[in-house]
């Protein structure tokens, strides 16, 4: 929730995968670059990869998009 109260934060979400059941995504849209790194610099945020990190089976991929159509 704190994370969709951001300054520049127009989406975020997290989703199961229709096919593996232990993948979960995260989708998330900004307004800019400099709102998203911001985001990576909060408290909260880091808090939960340091307590999701030990249950994780290897590091997060990312993914950087812009929409097409």
């Amino acid at each position: 929730d704190a994370t969709r109260q951001e300054h520049g934060c127009i989406e975020y979400g997290f989703y199961r995968d229709a096919v593996s059941a232990n993948t979960v995504l995260s989708f998330e849209r900004w307004v800019d670059a400099t709102a998203e790194a911001e985001h990576w610099k909060t408290e909260y945020l880091n808090h939960a990869l340091a307590t999701l990190k030990p249950v994780l089976e290897g590091e997060p991929a990312i993914y950087k998009a812009a929409k097409v159509i």
